[in-house]
């Protein structure tokens, strides 16, 4: 067999290219080892390359202190034994090895170290078991490390829409979570079910295994990981106020139970949102109507709802004509004669 280098040479060629030698060099050396007397004619010719090469070569196999000079004719090179030089050569990358797993060695302990200080660092500063998070940063980062280290389950609830981009972010997270066997269950707010792009995020997520529902409203925005840690947002309408992360059995327990609650009247997002009765409710429609009986604002039903002040809007109207109301007090009037309050 001959490669682009020359003929092959037989006898573990492929492991001695580890030691930087190549098919040529190789040729070379083992006809000088059995030839060593013959010309740069006589071993181009047999390597079955051109005289150039062999001198290119020669120069390599001196580099690696495989030739010396003849003791005799002072312009000739001698081959040295393989048993002397090429041990040699194999001496010097086993050192470096060696050199090279005792660092990798010292670098391993010097992490396991550095993360050990963390931790016990970390857990004094948590005995009060709160900590306040004042970034978004702090925020991603902890519920980062929260997720990689989740072994159960993650309850999540979302009372806010998550950007396109936060979400292509989280997909590989998401999908890495669940592999390992996680439980996740999420519930966010029924006003975005009209919305189609988070709908498709809804259905990648139970694709991914998943359990998703909705909900009209929800009381706060919250993860709860392996029903140890919990991080509650500061203000659930604003992302970037911070979070708290709660620890402690007795808080958990009580936010775990919430969660339940919130989960057992949810619903999935891919049943149809509004009945097919043009005169019956759905959970939205009655949501709104509690908060208009309530006497809020357009701006404060859409901050109860999760929802725009335009899709809030969109809501009332529709509430509206289907009542055949002109104004809000009329109605709260035909809701009542149609039985919707």
């Amino acid at each position: 067999m001959t490669t682009s280098d020359g003929p092959a040479v037989p006898g573990g060629s492929d492991g001695l290219a580890l030691l930087g030698l190549g098919e040529v060099t190789l040729t070379v050396y083992r006809e000088m080892l059995l030839r060593p007397d013959q010309d740069l004619d006589a071993l181009a010719a047999r390597a079955g390359v051109d005289v150039a090469r062999v001198r290119e070569a020669l120069d390599a196999l001196a580099e690696r202190a495989l030739l010396r000079p003849s003791l005799t004719e002072g312009s000739t090179w001698r081959p040295i034994s393989p048993e002397v030089a090429l041990r040699r050569l194999v001496g010097e990358v086993e050192a470096d090895l060696n050199e090279r797993a005792a660092t990798l060695s010292r670098l391993r302990d010097g992490v396991s170290e550095f993360v050990t200080t963390f931790r016990e660092a970390r857990e004094a500063r948590l005995a009060s078991q709160v900590e306040r998070l004042d970034s978004r940063d702090s925020v991603v980062g902890m519920l980062e490390e929260l997720s990689s280290a989740a072994r159960d389950e993650i309850l999540s609830m979302t009372t806010t829409r998550p950007a396109p981009r936060a979400i292509e972010q989280a997909r590989d997270a998401d999908a890495e979570t669940l592999s390992r066997g996680v439980r996740a269950r999420t519930i966010s707010l029924e006003g975005y079910a009209a919305d189609k792009a988070f709908l498709e995020q809804m259905a990648a997520l139970a694709e991914l295994g998943a359990e998703v529902r909705l909900a009209p409203t929800l009381p706060v925005r919250m993860l709860i990981f392996d029903r140890n840690v919990a991080v509650i947002a500061m203000d659930p309408d604003d992302p970037a106020a911070g979070a708290v992360v709660l620890r402690g059995k007795g808080v958990l327990t009580a936010l775990v139970a919430l969660f339940e609650l919130q989960w057992a009247a949810a619903r999935s997002p891919f049943d149809a949102i509004r009945p097919t009765d043009d005169f019956a409710l759905s959970r939205m429609d009655h949501e709104v109507l509690r908060l208009l009986a309530q006497g809020l604002k357009d701006d404060a039903v859409a901050r109860h709802l999760g929802v725009s002040v335009r899709t809030a809007r969109r809501f009332i109207a529709d509430l509206h004509e289907r009542a055949g109301a002109a104004s809000r007090f009329e109605l709260g009037v035909k809701a009542k004669e149609l039985g919707w309050l």
